[in-house]
């Protein structure tokens, strides 16, 4: 059972968070004291910690680093909540030792994508061997999209692509968090080439017949759903 540290004083913002976790079948522990929050990590090794900036006690910059200095926790994944969107606030988090992180307010199902991925970068045997949507299926061994059993042909990038939607179907995936799966946190590419790609991939898909689409939701992002 995957488990999930959750180091937040703010009571509504830790509930709402423990609430999609329970829902992706995982297990969430919440901690409102920084102090508390980072000796179980150190001493339970969590799959993966979700980890406040601003705590009353002890700054997620100061725990994030503490828990990477222990050799017992140094390699659990943290995503760090920032209030503060600016660059260098962004860099701090990624500099203390941070995985990742999402600026408040987030999107729940964004949050959501983030844990994945970052499971799946710690974790790769949590990566199934196939995954399949409607009538697509990804085979991840072979790096095949096949529609009934029809190969259709993808790039290396259009194959990341399809692999994080299918690993997150029917959720509404950010620019930025498609970017970050995708291409990695120092990838210079804009929102323009992430929406040409996804053109080229949802107009293959079609082509095939398959029962699912890459919806574009302006403003929010992209989903991949069952055709109508």
């Amino acid at each position: 059972m995957t488990r999930v540290f959750i180091i937040e004083d703010e009571k509504p913002i830790a509930d709402l968070i423990s609430l999609h976790i329970k829902n992706e079948g995982w297990t969430p522990l919440i901690f409102d004291d920084g102090l508390e929050g980072q000796k179980s990590c150190v001493m339970d090794k969590p799959d993966i910690i979700i980890l406040d900036w601003m705590l009353p006690s002890l700054s997620g910059f100061e725990i994030c680093k503490n828990i990477r200095q222990n050799k017992q926790s140094k390699n659990i994944p943290i995503i760090m909540l920032t209030a503060l969107g600016e660059e260098e606030n962004k860099i701090s988090c990624l500099r203390a030792g941070a995985d990742d992180y999402v600026v408040k307010p987030f999107s729940p199902a964004e949050l959501i994508a983030r844990i994945h991925a970052n499971l799946r970068r710690s974790q790769p045997q949590l990566v199934l061997p196939t995954l399949t949507f409607e009538n697509l299926t990804l085979n991840n061994e072979t790096f095949t999209l096949t529609c009934e059993g029809k190969i259709i042909e993808i790039s290396k990038i259009e194959f990341k692509l399809i692999q994080f939607f299918m690993q997150n179907p029917s959720r509404t995936l950010s620019r930025d968090s498609i970017m970050d799966n995708v291409w990695g946190y120092d990838t210079e590419i804009n929102d323009r080439t992430v929406d040409v790609y996804i053109y080229r991939l949802r107009k293959k898909i079609l082509n095939q017949s398959a029962n699912c689409d890459i919806k574009s939701h302006r403003g929010f992002g992209y989903t991949l759903t069952r055709h109508p």
